[in-house]
């Protein structure tokens, strides 16, 4: 959907894929040719990258899944284009949903449905997400500092104890 997305968009910002180490040999292979077939000159399809985070930093706008990334994003303050994965009946994946909102809540994603996704309501996104304006998320400097306000938890409940 990237792929078409990227043909539809008004911007002209070259676009990198990352499509996750679950991606198979024969969807690659696949996607390689679609990019060829488009003559899209720039798009870079990765399977994954070493330094994901590195690369996130250069991108103007994230968009995929609401998984692990929505945390890089946010911390990075990235305008992002959020789809959630929903699972199916008895496996569903609430978890993205809950992620989708809160950065919609938070720094004004854009959130598209899964089942709806098309390349044109993608592209329209990205785009959108180029074009805002608005702040983003700025958070406290505390707040993506884990392991030094888990330590400060732990020395707190040990100085309550008191000796052993």
């Amino acid at each position: 959907c990237a792929i078409l997305a990227k043909k539809l968009m008004k911007s002209r910002l070259p676009m990198v894929i990352v499509s996750g180490p679950s991606s198979t040999a024969a969807e690659m292979s696949r996607w390689r040719g679609l990019i060829r077939t488009t003559g899209l000159k720039d798009v870079r399809l990765l399977k994954s990258t070493p330094d994901f985070f590195k690369m996130l930093s250069g991108c103007a706008v994230s968009a995929g899944t609401a998984g692990g990334t929505v945390y890089e994003a946010l911390y990075l303050n990235r305008r992002s284009v959020l789809i959630p994965f929903k699972g199916s009946p008895g496996a569903e994946r609430s978890d993205q949903l809950a992620l989708a909102a809160m950065l919609r809540d938070l720094a004004g994603a854009a959130v598209l449905d899964y089942d709806a996704l098309t390349p044109a309501r993608l592209a329209a996104a990205i785009d959108g997400a180029l074009k805002d304006n608005s702040p983003g998320f700025a958070p406290p400097p505390e707040v993506f500092s884990g392991a030094e306000i888990f330590a400060s938890v732990v020395r707190l409940d040990m100085e309550e104890a008191g000796p052993v």
